[in-house]
């Protein structure tokens, strides 16, 4: 045996060469080697060692295999065994990754051809007709050949599926074509993640002229792109691309197009720079046609269900173009017409919409306009309108009419709007309106209330919206029970989000009493009422703070309660009880009143209960009687649970008297 040890210097890669050519040799010789190498390295690999012998058979060994991105790459085997007389045609190349199986193939090497073949099925093959053309063949290779290191530098903790397709090299051409199915990914932090994909993929790479065409089809499996969730498609999603390199310009898009049969079809053409992230320096798109209904199941409702709007359900068309220069939008014209949106969750719904929108960014000037056949907010109808905005000389952007909007029997009119920095981070939005009357009978009765009858109505000097916060200057004006309310101070946050917020002063004047309980069975009680509900805020419409006060006025003509208002009135302090002078009481069904009085405090779901003066044992007098029978209500709870209070007042005014 001769015996042969070398010690490369790190760029010397010649001893894996000579184990491949040695792989090949004819044994009929019967030469009897080996040799042996320590760290080398060739372009970004490096290998602790290397060592090839032949006895028997011809085995190579590559130790410690590494590339300077991706890091440690495992160790490679050859093993060949071959008899006297014949060539190395056929063995096995095993790599060993540590914390991986071992991926293990078996290799054929017959005229011009070389072929890996996985147990799995698998299959790879090279195929050479001389330097004019070569192929590089692949046959259900499962996407669990790539070794682990791999598949971290790609950024994925998963990676399943298998691929078939062909890679033809000639010279300056590189063509490519390619069959994906059942593939299934996932990042590390969960945020991308894929299953059940069927891609087909064309590439065709013009080296002389630095020309790129690419088809991809999409045609059946679900993605996680971050907050967006894209189910399997209705029917494929093809994109079609030519490119072409420029020196100075990086690529040129000569075209690109992706469709879907009744969903989308649009265009583009522009420039891109590479880089972190790529720039798109100049892109003309044009939307020849996109559906809304078929875009929207297709995964728009996720992304917009992350911000609360997941329960719409939009039909409609979109066409338009957009330009893009430096990543910024610098003109646009686009157009929704045949619109229908509903909500499940009933705030709103719209239907005959149509709305247009044009932008030249070097004027800075926006023209935008909609109009609507039938609309409804919050269940309350609102009849059709239309309304139109464009940027003045200084770039507010105004309204161009007066817009009325009817509302039940009413109407909200806007004089005036005008939303300066509208492009910017200090945008605020100001405008001038008014209510006309509005029957408050309808709009209880549509909005599910008790039923009560009145009028609303109001005036607004001045509206500002703040990011997406609503500040509502003047005050709303209504006639209800005989009297009257006012509400100041109005701002709504977030009105159609997640988690709506509102915020008022709401103040009361001289309601009929005998009106108030009779619409709401409370039992009967005369007398006239003032009170004020102050620094309201609701959460999701639901009250989480205020302070309130009632109380009856003096000058009120009749004062009496009956027997069920008293019980109402019990529950509202929280189950305190009544105080009687007399011994007749069961034989009376109404009782005279000097005054009365009740307040609550609500805060951190706890309501602090006040009336009309504190009396001995702690409690707190709610009703003073006067007459025969004279007859006091005090309360003793002072502090009572919000959802327990409002039970127990349910319970009061759904009994009979």
């Amino acid at each position: 045996m001769t015996r042969r040890e070398s010690n490369l210097p790190p760029r010397n890669a010649l001893l894996l060469v000579a184990a491949c050519w040695l792989c090949s040799w004819s044994a009929h010789a019967a030469l009897q080697f080996e040799l042996r190498a320590g760290p080398t390295a060739f372009g970004k690999f490096t290998v602790d060692s290397v060592r090839v012998r032949q006895a028997q058979g011809t085995a190579a060994d590559v130790i410690g295999l590494a590339h300077d991105g991706i890091g440690a790459l495992g160790d490679l085997s050859v093993r060949c065994e071959i008899e006297a007389g014949t060539r190395c045609s056929e063995g096995r190349v095993t790599w060993n990754i540590e914390g991986a199986d071992p991926l293990s193939l078996g290799f054929e090497r017959r005229a011009g051809r070389v072929s890996l073949i996985g147990d799995d099925g698998g299959q790879v093959e090279y195929r050479s007709s001389g330097p004019e053309s070569t192929v590089l063949a692949l046959r259900d290779v499962p996407a669990a050949w790539m070794p682990s290191p791999l598949l971290a530098e790609a950024g994925l903790a998963d990676l399943s599926g298998r691929l078939s397709g062909a890679i033809e090299l000639y010279p300056g051409r590189v063509h490519a074509e390619g069959r994906i199915r059942e593939l299934a990914f996932d990042t590390p932090e969960g945020l991308y993640a894929g299953g059940g994909l069927a891609l087909d993929v064309g590439l065709d790479w013009m080296a002389d002229e630095a020309r790129l065409g690419l088809d991809v089809e999409w045609s059946a499996g679900e993605l996680l792109l971050g907050p967006a969730y894209l189910p399997s498609p209705e029917s494929p999603f093809t994109l079609v691309l030519q490119a072409h390199g420029q020196e100075q310009d990086g690529w040129r898009i000569d075209s690109v197009k992706l469709e879907q049969t009744g969903s989308i079809s649009l265009a583009a053409v522009g420039r891109i720079v590479p880089g972190t992230p790529p720039q798109v320096t100049a892109l003309d798109l044009e939307i020849e046609q996109a559906d809304l209904g078929a875009l929207w199941r297709q995964g728009l409702n996720s992304v917009a269900g992350t911000r609360g709007w997941g329960q719409l359900d939009p039909e409609g068309r979109l066409t338009g173009r957009m330009r893009i220069e430096g990543d910024a939008l610098v003109s646009a014209g686009l157009r929704l017409s045949e619109v229908t949106i509903i909500d499940a969750a009933n705030r709103f719904e719209v239907t005959g919409l149509g709305a247009w929108l044009g932008w030249e960014g070097a004027s800075r000037a926006l023209e935008l306009g909609a109009n609507w056949e039938d609309a409804r907010l919050l269940r309350i109808p609102l009849g059709a309108s239309a309304l139109a905005f464009r940027t003045d000389a200084v770039g507010t952007l105004e309204l161009v009419d007066s817009f009325r909007l009817p509302v039940l029997d009413g109407a909200l009119v806007v004089e005036r709007m005008a939303w300066r920095d509208w492009a910017g981070d200090e945008r605020r939005l100001a405008l001038d309106a008014r209510l006309e009357p509005i029957d408050l009978s309808a709009l209880t009765r549509t909005l599910g209330w008790t039923e009560f009858g009145g009028r609303l109505s109001g005036t607004f000097p001045g509206i500002q919206l703040s990011g997406s916060v609503i500040e509502v200057r003047g005050g709303l004006d209504m006639e209800l029970f005989g009297g009257s309310a006012r509400i100041n101070g109005l701002s709504v946050e977030r009105p159609f989000g997640s988690l709506p917020a509102l915020a008022a002063d709401v103040e009361f004047e001289a309601l009929d009493l005998e009106q108030v309980t009779g619409a709401f069975e409370f039992g009967r009680m005369l007398g006239l009422l003032s009170g004020h509900v102050r620094d309201l805020r609701l959460l999701d419409w639901q009250p989480v703070r205020f302070d309130s006060w009632f109380e009856t006025l003096d000058h009120s003509p009749e004062r009496e309660i009956s027997q069920k208002a008293v019980d109402s009135i019990s529950s509202l302090s929280g189950g305190g009880g009544a105080a009687i002078s007399g011994t007749l009481l069961r034989w009376f069904d109404d009782f005279p009143y000097r005054k009365a009085g009740l307040g609550c405090r609500l805060e951190q779901n706890v309501c602090r209960m006040r009336g009309l003066r504190d009396v001995d044992n702690g409690g707190y007098m709610i009703l003073e009687g006067r007459l025969i029978p004279r007859l006091d209500i005090v309360g003793y709870q002072r502090r009572v649970d919000w959802p327990r209070l409002l039970a127990q007042l349910a319970a009061a005014t759904e009994s009979t008297e």
